[in-house]
């Protein structure tokens, strides 16, 4: 049997962000914003040089809700992607939930995702 972590990102593995405007912490909408929490990179070492498949599962409703751009989402995940890959940690797989609406009704779709295909499905 193989070994996997799935872990959620904003707050989990970075820092959520205040946002001015709202007054409540975010996840990051720029690449600027995103800050790794200390720690964090040693211990996604520790898990993947002990067998552990990595995966991301992240959920964006800030797209939805108008605070967001998909070129947003891009550069912070590409960012995220690269910060990790550069210290050898490798994800096995990214998954995104992107919140869109239609027709008044939440919808939250689970797409994969990579740093070079961060895609939107609307309904």
């Amino acid at each position: 049997m193989k070994k996997a972590v799935f872990l959620d990102r904003d707050g989990v593995l970075n820092k959520l962000v205040l946002n001015p405007s709202t007054r409540e912490y975010e996840p990051p909408h720029s690449p600027e914003d995103l800050i790794i929490f200390p720690d964090v990179i040693e211990s996604l070492k520790i898990l993947q040089n002990s067998g552990f498949g990595l995966f991301l599962v992240t959920n964006q409703p800030d797209y939805a809700k108008g605070k967001s751009s998909l070129e947003g989402l891009h550069a912070v995940h590409a960012r995220f992607h690269d910060t990790l890959t550069s210290e050898g940690i490798h994800f096995l797989e990214y998954f995104f939930t992107i919140i869109t609406t239609r027709m008044g009704l939440f919808l939250d779709i689970l797409l994969p995702a990579t740093a070079e295909n961060l895609i939107h499905i609307s309904i």
